[in-house]
C-alpha cells in the first residue's frame, strides 16, 4: 500500500496526451496497426522539453535514431553483421 493509504486517481498530462496521438499518427502513416515502445520513444522527441529526451539526446541518440531502428533493425551502434559490439 501507498504511505498514507490515501487513494488517487493518476491523469494523463497534456504532454502524454500529445505524445501518444503522435505515436497513433506515425503508426497511421507507416500503416501499421499496433503502436509499440519504440514508436513512443520517437514521438517523445516531439517534446524537446522532456526530461527523457534531454536524456537520450545527452546519450547521443537522435529521432532519426529510433526510427531507422524501428522501421529497418538499423542501430548505429551495429558492427556489419548487425550485432551490437559488447
Amino acid at each position: 500500500s501507498v504511505p498514507g493509504d490515501e487513494s488517487f486517481e493518476a491523469l494523463q498530462t497534456l504532454a502524454f496526451h500529445r505524445v501518444l496521438q503522435g505515436a497513433v499518427r506515425h503508426c497511421e502513416g507507416a500503416q501499421k496497426a499496433e503502436v509499440d515502445a519504440g514508436d513512443l520513444i520517437a514521438a517523445l522527441f516531439q517534446e524537446p522539453d522532456s526530461y527523457a529526451v534531454t536524456l537520450l539526446r545527452s546519450q547521443g541518440v537522435s529521432r532519426l535514431d529510433v526510427l531507422q531502428y524501428i522501421s529497418h533493425g538499423i542501430s548505429k551502434l551495429a558492427g556489419a553483421e548487425g550485432e551490437v559490439p559488447e
